[in-house]
């Protein structure tokens, strides 16, 4: 009889058992480099149709060459700056009534506070030099952030200091245009509407989300400045036509388009280099940077577990993943809205069911970003018709009966409402007109604008009546 404790056939059955469980780890490790290779090739597809498609993938392609000094509108942007924050601490008193940078309505400031505002900013010299200075960066080729400023990547610091200051130059130069438009200027008073406009021109011309969306609030707010001073009268044709040209140059340009290209490199390609390279790091320990990089609390467990089973597999999948929804979103930056609109939410809806993926590119998704640029786009359509009428009534004594008759001497190219493709809804009335895109139910509502009472219920057109 055996001895009891363990017998030669318990030695052989570990050791199969041993041999299967060795062999199904390297066949799953196998299967796993098998996965992640294909995977990496996908990846380096990718960016070869970026490359096709003649788009940068580096920055030195993204920012070509770094503008001098003496060439580059921020530098005095940045003059302005300085001379803004002296003029704001020598006139901090009359600065908390100035109109779009107050808490108290315009209509609200004490008549003898309101003169003095409009001494400042008609008659200050010191305020005259601050004005000169934006009209000069605004005429200027202007680069914000240089090449090695986009390089950090995600480590970069966001531009808020431009941002916020070219929003600020905005308000004061729309602040000026109404008390101008208040005097009767009403040339002078369009021309700080053409310069704020050009303000925000420059931060279109960034290769970032961020900077462009700033920009899309700057120029909507110059836009309707101008509808309130254009009905406050007429000016010269070519005061008109210089506001058509810029209108008209914003309203093609693919602002979103450029903002995606640079997001892709610095905020996405930089994003996953700077991962992998805080995981080498070990600053945190590497599940830390996994769940801070893809989740949130409420799916921590799972991510960490996900994340043990095939770490370079888990990232490798989310960096193809990125690269894929970039690439639609990319291509959707590129057509008339009207044609992406179902497209969209099936991106949306593709992206959200992605386990764990980059929240930057759910917040690209999710955030509106064509629906934003397409409400610009439609304001600036309204725009160039409603200046295109008032050069016909200069010539005719009265505004045309339907779009047809604003041949090109009056307007080059006649625009199309880019949530239909198709030409704007326009009405002649008895002393005006009213032009209006569908916007977003693509249902005529008859005019109504976005922000009256009916409006804000959420059907609305996008509007402009005189």
């Amino acid at each position: 009889m055996e001895k009891p404790g363990i017998r030669w056939k318990d030695f052989v059955t570990i050791g199969i058992l041993l041999m299967f469980g060795i062999a199904g780890y390297v066949l799953l490790n196998v299967v796993n480099l098998q996965a992640q290779s294909a995977t990496s090739k996908e990846i380096v597809e990718e960016i070869q149709k970026i490359r096709d498609a003649g788009e940068p993938t580096s920055i030195a392609e993204l920012v070509p060459i770094d503008l001098p000094d003496s060439e580059n509108g921020a530098v005095v942007y940045n003059q302005a700056l300085d001379l803004q924050s002296e003029l704001r601490e020598k006139y901090k008193e009359e600065w908390k009534y100035f109109p779009y940078d107050s808490l108290t309505e315009w209509e609200d400031v004490p008549e003898a506070m309101k003169e003095r505002v409009r001494n400042l900013l008609l008659n200050d010299t010191d305020f005259a030099e601050f004005y000169q200075l934006i009209e000069k960066a605004s005429g200027m080729k202007c680069q914000l952030l240089k090449r090695d400023e986009y390089a950090k990547g995600v480590e970069r610091e966001p531009p808020l200091v431009y941002m916020a200051g070219l929003r600020s130059y905005s308000r004061l130069l729309a602040a000026r245009a109404d008390i101008r438009a208040e005097k009767g200027e009403i040339g002078n008073a369009l021309h700080d509407c053409l310069t704020c406009m050009k303000i925000s021109d420059s931060l279109f011309r960034e290769p970032s989300l961020l900077m462009t969306l700033n920009g899309l609030a700057t120029d909507s707010m110059a836009l309707d400045r101008m509808k309130d001073i254009i009905r406050k009268g007429q000016v010269t044709p070519h005061t008109y036509r210089l506001l058509m040209e810029e209108i008209a140059k914003q309203r093609k340009d693919k602002i979103v388009y450029r903002a995606l290209l640079g997001e892709r490199l610095t905020d996405g390609t930089a994003f996953f280099l700077w991962l992998k390279d805080e995981i080498k790091k070990n600053r945190k320990s590497a599940e830390e940077v996994i769940v801070d990089a893809f989740g949130d609390n409420t799916d921590r467990k799972k991510i960490i577990s996900t994340f043990r089973k095939n770490p370079v597999g888990f990232l490798k999948e989310r960096e193809l993943h990125y690269f894929k929804t970039m690439a639609k979103l990319v291509d959707i930056s590129k057509k008339p809205y009207f044609e992406t609109m179902e497209i969209i939410p099936e991106l949306k809806k593709e992206v959200s069911e992605f386990p764990y993926g980059d929240f930057r590119v759910q917040l690209l998704t999710r955030g509106g970003i064509f629906l934003h640029e397409a409400r610009f786009d439609a304001q600036l359509g309204d725009a160039e018709i409603a200046i295109a009428c008032h050069l016909y009534r200069i010539k005719h004594n009265d505004y045309p009966v339907s779009l047809k008759e604003l041949s090109s001497e009056f307007l080059p190219e006649l625009p199309l409402d880019p949530f239909t493709g198709k030409d704007y809804i326009y009405q002649k009335k008895d002393k005006g007109f009213i032009i209006y895109s569908v916007a977003d139910n693509l249902k005529d509502d008859g005019g109504i604008p976005q922000f009256s009472e009916k409006g804000k219920q959420g059907d609305f057109d996008i509007v402009w009546e005189e």
